[in-house]
C-alpha cells in the first residue's frame, strides 16, 4: 500500500510538472511602446501587427506557434499583449496604461485576436478574431497584412 501511494504521488507530481511545461508560452516580443513600434513597422511598409492573447490560452499558443512566430522569423515584426495582465505599455496617444486597459479600450472580447495598426493607431485591416479555420488562417493573415500595406502605401503617396 505504501509503495502504491509513493507511485501515485510521483505520478501526480510528474503530471503537474508536465502540465506546467505545456503551459509555457512560445515567446513573442511584448509591445510596450506602441507609437515607436508602429513607426518602425510603417518604415518597413508594414502595419503594426499585434496579437492580443490570454495567459495560458491554448488557442493563442496555436496561433503564435503556427503563424506568428514563423512570420517573425522571416523579419516581419509581430508583437503581443495579454488582455488579462496589468503590464504597462505606452498607447498610441502617448499615455502609459495597462495591457488590460488597452485591450478593454480596443473592445477585445475574444482571444486570440490579431490587430493591424498604422502610426496613428488606426486599424488598417480587419482584425483576425478567434481561432478561425486553421486551414485558411495563413491566408487570412496574409490578406490582412496586404490590406494594411496597401493603406500605408496609399497614405505615403
Amino acid at each position: 500500500m505504501r509503495l502504491l501511494r509513493r507511485f501515485l504521488l510521483a505520478a501526480l507530481l510528474g503530471l503537474s510538472f508536465a502540465g506546467s511545461l505545456m503551459a509555457a508560452e512560445t515567446p513573442l516580443p511584448f509591445a510596450h511602446d506602441l507609437p515607436t513600434l508602429a513607426q518602425a513597422s510603417v518604415k518597413q511598409g508594414l502595419p503594426l501587427i499585434l496579437l492580443v492573447s490570454l495567459t495560458d490560452c491554448k488557442f493563442c499558443e496555436q496561433i503564435r506557434v503556427k503563424h506568428l512566430v514563423p512570420l517573425l522569423q522571416t523579419g516581419v515584426p509581430v508583437w503581443q499583449i495579454h488582455l488579462d495582465t496589468d503590464e504597462r505599455l505606452v498607447n498610441f496617444d502617448g499615455k502609459t496604461i495597462t495591457e488590460r486597459q488597452f485591450a478593454k479600450d480596443l473592445k477585445v472580447r475574444v482571444a486570440p485576436s490579431v490587430y493591424f495598426f498604422d502610426v496613428q493607431g488606426r486599424q488598417i485591416a480587419e482584425p483576425l478574431v478567434g481561432m478561425m479555420l486553421d486551414d485558411f488562417y495563413a491566408a487570412y493573415l496574409e490578406n490582412a497584412i496586404a490590406a494594411g500595406r496597401g493603406k500605408i502605401g496609399a497614405a505615403a503617396r
